[in-house]
């Protein structure tokens, strides 16, 4: 689990690390709402190229729970053309949050490349 990683951390990036304290802060509404107020969802758009899949997967985490938290992250996250942020929309088992990432999803479907669904 993401505790006990952080307790041990061993076996993962100083990224994975702080990317799962950030998941672990998501958890509180408040919380959301500041990382999204503070520029949050920008400084994640900054790890889209950069890093590996256990870094993008953790990424979505953050971006589907704080979809549940606060709707202006839900409206950002829905206008994307990118497949990451629109997968922690569905990830959220939301019903309303599903249906706006797979809508925006099949819009840019096209215009994917088969590296898009890592």
């Amino acid at each position: 689990t993401g505790a006990a990683m952080l307790k041990e951390g061993q076996g993962v990036t100083l990224i994975e690390l702080a990317l799962e304290v950030l998941i672990s802060c998501t958890h509180n509404k408040n919380a959301s709402k500041t990382l999204h107020s503070s520029g949050g969802l920008g400084a994640l758009e900054r790890l889209w190229d950069y890093t590996t899949v256990s870094v993008l997967h953790r990424v979505q985490r953050i971006y589907a729970r704080m979809a549940m938290h606060c709707e202006g992250v839900v409206e950002e996250l829905a206008g994307s053309s990118n497949t990451l942020p629109l997968a922690g929309l569905i990830l959220t088992r939301d019903q309303r949050l599903i249906i706006k990432g797979a809508e925006r999803l099949l819009c840019i479907l096209s215009t994917c490349s088969g590296d898009d669904f890592t």
